[in-house]
């Protein structure tokens, strides 16, 4: 936890000369992203996957130079199979859950987020084994158009149509403690660091709808020092709204890592921001 006690003293240290001129409020401001997504090939364990994942910004401060907020949030995640006699499968296994909690810092176009997520893969009604639990503590820097509300305030008021090129950026670094403690706090995972970042190219528009390439990586360190990966590929056709973006999608996913990886498939897929 030595990195993670040293990345947010720094942080604090460089709010410290805002705090006395910030303007505090407490918004409860949602956040929201959902998706659905089928895969191809499909088969017993791959067919759709869903999800919803919300935060609230519960505190915020507008400083000269720097702004932040506390959020705090949840998710939830299931799946689908598909057998050969074309039987959906929902298997109660496939399921899991987040909790969440974090920090925003934004300043001159850019933002860095310092997040704490508590994830369970929960086994519904299992008694013989359960699956994985991990606590990891992620911090990420990004421009700010990268940021799913300013990027719909950005895109929603657009003119025009024609090809452009526009390009948002995320790099991320997550930490995976080893604590000794409950099986339900943390439970059989075996990462130690990801890494990974990624862009979303927008090319061509019209008014507020937009054609863009978001490719995504993300490199899991087992502790024994192996590496694997979820890595995408995908292009997106976005509406930005006044009030959320709805987008479809599709391109390729290569998984690798050991919590249900999908292998090489490709996507096809429905995502909506509030």
């Amino acid at each position: 936890m030595r990195l993670t006690t040293c990345v947010l003293a720094a942080l604090l240290f460089v709010t410290g000369s805002s705090l006395q001129a910030a303007e505090y409020s407490a918004p409860i401001r949602w956040n929201a992203r959902g998706w659905m997504l089928e895969f191809f090939p499909h088969d017993k364990k791959f067919f759709l996957d869903g999800g919803l994942v919300a935060t609230v910004d519960a505190l915020t401060a507008d400083g000269e130079k720097l702004d932040w907020s506390i959020y705090l949030g949840a998710g939830f995640y299931v799946g689908m199979g598909y057998q050969e006699d074309g039987a959906i499968v929902f298997d109660p296994y496939d399921a899991h859950y987040s909790l969440i909690a974090g920090a925003r810092f934004e300043w001159a176009e850019r933002m860095a987020n310092l997040e704490y997520l508590h994830d369970c893969f929960h086994d519904i009604d299992r008694e013989d084994e359960s699956s994985e639990i991990w606590n990891a503590v992620k911090l990420d820097f990004q421009s700010h158009d990268w940021y799913p509300r300013y990027r719909r305030q950005a895109w929603s008021a657009g003119e025009g149509s024609g090809f452009m090129l526009d390009t948002a950026w995320l790099a991320t670094f997550w930490y995976f403690p080893r604590w000794k403690v409950h099986d339900y706090v943390q439970h059989m995972h075996n990462f130690s660091l990801a890494l990974g970042g990624g862009l979303k190219i927008a090319f061509a528009h019209r008014k507020g709808l937009a054609l863009e390439l978001r490719p995504n990586i993300l490199y899991f360190l087992d502790h024994g020092g192996g590496w694997t990966w979820k890595n995408d590929l995908l292009l997106y056709l976005s509406w930005y709204g006044s009030g959320g973006t709805v987008c479809l999608f599709t391109g390729p996913r290569w998984d690798t890592q050991h919590i249900k990886p999908s292998g090489d498939r490709w996507l096809l897929g429905l995502d909506f921001y509030l």
